[in-house]
């Protein structure tokens, strides 16, 4: 991805195994994140079932079988990854009530 894909926006549709997000680029496709088996993975596609079957994983930093990471980690996993989140909003997150 050589320029950065916008977040428009996103939610929360799993806490924990897997933890994962859905979303909309501000080009209008859809945006697929999972976190699961210590690994994160993204998908962009023009519909989320194009995102999810576009799903790539890159190595997590921890060992074993973590599934729950916070929104703020997955933002800084997106970012990494060529996502730009400075302006996404979030619209549901049930974890963001429970920390």
């Amino acid at each position: 991805m050589s320029e950065p894909l916008i977040v428009k926006h996103y939610t929360r549709t799993c806490t924990a195994c897997p933890s994962q997000w859905e979303g909309t680029l501000e080009d209008g496709r859809s945006f697929y994140a999972r976190y699961r088996w210590s690994s994160f993975g993204f998908g962009v596609g023009a519909t989320l079932d194009d995102a999810v079957a576009a799903c790539v994983y890159v190595e997590g930093e921890e060992e074993g079988l973590n599934g729950f990471i916070k929104d703020s980690d997955m933002k800084e996993w997106m970012i990494k990854n060529g996502f730009d989140m400075s302006t996404a909003k979030l619209l549901s997150d049930p974890v963001e009530d429970i920390f």
